[in-house]
């Protein structure tokens, strides 16, 4: 499958889940995304949630890609986790894939209002 296509699946499917204005337990979707990156997907195990938030690449970012002799990417999605009764969401760093590029854009942010960001759990 291609990497477009499965991108394009990702953020299909993270629509499809996304519950109850944007909260998982304590884990709300505006504290990771906070107002700059998109979730793209979305895994639930246990007392986790895991997602990839996706944010455009920034010129700087595709010219040191091209450079380092990688394919031209557009986005790159960075995993992140959460504990359902803590609230508090941080870089995944055993997330299997890791950071990733794609050659796709990333889907558009939904902006909230600066006082849902700033209450997030610290």
């Amino acid at each position: 499958m291609s990497s477009a296509l499965s991108f394009c699946l990702l953020a299909a499917i993270s629509v499809l889940l996304y519950v109850e204005g944007g909260r998982v337990g304590e884990c709300r979707t505006s504290c990771v995304e906070r107002n700059v990156q998109r979730i793209v997907r979305v895994h639930l195990r246990d007392n986790y949630v895991m997602v990839g938030t996706c944010k455009n690449a920034t010129v700087d970012q595709k010219a040191g890609g091209i450079l380092a002799g990688e394919p031209v990417f557009e986005s790159i999605v960075t995993p992140y986790i959460c504990d359902k009764n803590i609230g508090i969401w941080t870089i995944d760093e055993l997330d299997k894939e890791g950071v990733a590029k794609f050659p796709v854009r990333c889907p558009s942010v939904d902006q909230v209002a600066k006082d849902r960001i700033d209450s997030c759990p610290k």
